[in-house]
């Protein structure tokens, strides 16, 4: 988890199919490893009460701290019940909670709200109708401004809603999949810019960039900027084939639902 926090990371979503692997002790022992690294964390739960209280993050900007509520659902938990039947233990994907829950966080003080969505089809990169119907739905709230979707391991598009963005999937950032040659070892790192409207002090997104990224599965095992990788020619144990491939097809499919068109950037392009 150190690591983590020296690599830039302030938070971590924790609903996912695999959040009852190991019980209530493994809920309890990965929120109170989070907890000692000082990571802020939504999704699971160690109480009811804790449960019950929205996470919301105080983001330092030029301007003075913004403060950012974080959701996470998932769409299931691979079959494994509520441990000792205790329901508050995690949060299943469900519109009407969701928006609920939105708009407690917002009455909490969030001034931005993203909803982390643990959904879609294993290994597919086109969204299923489930992603496609539920995305709309949420964005419409004025309580949610972004949406980020995991699950599929494989790298989805990412959509303009009516001014707001949805990301169906980020792919991989660090797995053991052991496929270099397939797209469970490429992801996305993605960045939004969200700007105070003055006039009326709510924020709008203004703007949304991704960058292609690949996971090296032979040592050192890296993740790799496949841009500035393929600028550099520094592709450490990947080719500069395999990186074309990768930037190729990352691409095509983050951009496949029009994004690029509703000012969708590549982080660091042209």
């Amino acid at each position: 988890m150190p690591a983590l926090v020296d690599a830039g990371y302030d938070a971590c979503t924790t609903a996912s199919n695999h959040t009852f692997d190991q019980g209530a002790d493994g809920v309890d022992t990965t929120l109170d490893t989070l907890d000692q690294a000082g990571l802020a964390h939504a999704g699971s739960a160690r109480t009811e009460q804790e449960a019950e209280r929205a996470t919301v993050i105080s983001v330092d900007t030029p301007d003075g701290p913004v403060q950012v509520g974080l959701l996470s659902y998932t769409h299931g938990f691979n079959g494994i019940p509520y441990p000792d039947d205790e329901e508050w233990r995690s949060n299943l994907i469900d519109e009407d909670a969701i928006l609920e829950e939105a708009a407690a966080a917002r009455e909490d003080g969030a001034e931005v709200v993203i909803v982390a969505l643990h959904w879609g089809d294993e290994y597919v990169q086109d969204p299923n109708e489930d992603q496609l119907e539920l995305a709309p739905k949420l964005l419409e709230s004025d309580d949610i401004d972004l949406l980020l979707g995991h699950h599929a391991h494989v790298v989805q598009p990412i959509e303009n809603v009516d001014g707001e963005w949805v990301v169906y999937g980020m792919g991989n950032l660090m797995a053991n999949h052991g496929e270099p040659e397939t797209a469970k070892s490429e992801g996305l790192l993605t960045r939004f810019t969200f700007t105070e409207d003055l006039d009326d002090g709510t924020f709008g997104t203004t703007g949304a960039e991704y960058l292609p990224l690949y996971q090296s599965y032979t040592p050192p095992v890296e993740v790799l900027d496949v841009p500035g990788a393929l600028d550099s020619g520094e592709t450490g144990t990947a080719t500069e084939a395999r990186l074309e491939r990768a930037h190729e097809r990352t691409v095509d499919m983050v951009e496949s639902r029009g994004g690029a068109d509703e000012g969708l950037t590549m982080i660091g392009g042209d």
